[in-house]
């Protein structure tokens, strides 16, 4: 993750909030299973949970929530884009 790409949004937190939210993304992004909201300040509250999200948007990923755990994964747009190159990708090729 480059700082550079974020930091007209963690610019105006202070490290400490800019360290949890730098930690939640990492974590929902690398997790194998979503992971509860009580362990990232970044997903218990509304307006870190916003700039998190805000944060994923940028690289085509949305916040999931099941109860209180929290996950990433590709917004609509994304995976529309992905599965039709995907349907592309596979199309039979007729033999001659």
């Amino acid at each position: 993750m480059g700082a550079a790409e974020f930091e007209d949004l963690l610019g105006a937190y202070d490290e400490r909030r800019r360290a949890e939210l730098v930690a939640a993304f990492m974590v929902v992004e690398l997790a194998a299973e979503p992971v509860q909201e009580v362990r990232f300040a970044a997903l218990r509250d509304p307006a870190l949970r916003h700039t998190l999200g805000e944060m994923l948007s940028r690289r085509g990923r949305t916040l999931i929530q099941h109860r209180d755990r929290w996950i990433s994964g590709y917004d609509d747009a994304c995976a529309a884009t992905l599965t039709e190159a995907a349907s592309t990708a596979l199309t039979p090729t007729p033999q001659p």
